[in-house]
Order: structure tokens, then C-alpha cells, then sequence
């Protein structure tokens, strides 16, 4: 995991690795994988940018996920 400061804005990225457990019959990785890791990477980005204080006083929340389907 690593941040950068970038116009004022604070970037976060996370690579993860794709295993057989993670893909459909497709060999895709599975929807639902996608969302675990896009909740897993917004908390660490989260607990790695937000100072101890804030986080002591708040907690973070999805407001709105949106996934387009190709058919």
C-alpha cells in the first residue's frame, strides 16, 4: 500500500493477487471479489490517511456503489 500527495489530493493504491479461488467459470474474478476488495482497500485507505484523532471521531461509509453489467 502505498500514498502520494498529489494537488492536494491524497491517492492511495493497493495490488492484490488474483487466485483460483477469486475467478468464475470464466476464469473472470468473481463480482462479489471486486466489492471485498473494494471495501478492504477503502478502509485501508482510511486507517492509513485519516489522522488518529479523526478516526476516533468518525467512521467512513459507502454512500453508493455502481456496477455496470456487460451483457
Amino acid at each position: 500500500m502505498k500514498t502520494a500527495l498529489l494537488d492536494d489530493k491524497i491517492l492511495f493504491s493497493h495490488s492484490y493477487q488474483v487466485t483460483k479461488e477469486h475467478t468464475d467459470d470464466l476464469q473472470h474474478v468473481n463480482n462479489i471479489v471486486y466489492l471485498q476488495w473494494i471495501q478492504d482497500i477503502s478502509e485501508q485507505h482510511w486507517i492509513t490517511t485519516a489522522p488518529l484523532e479523526m478516526r476516533n471521531s468518525f467512521i467512513w461509509m459507502v454512500l453508493q456503489h455502481k456496477i455496470d453489467f456487460k451483457h
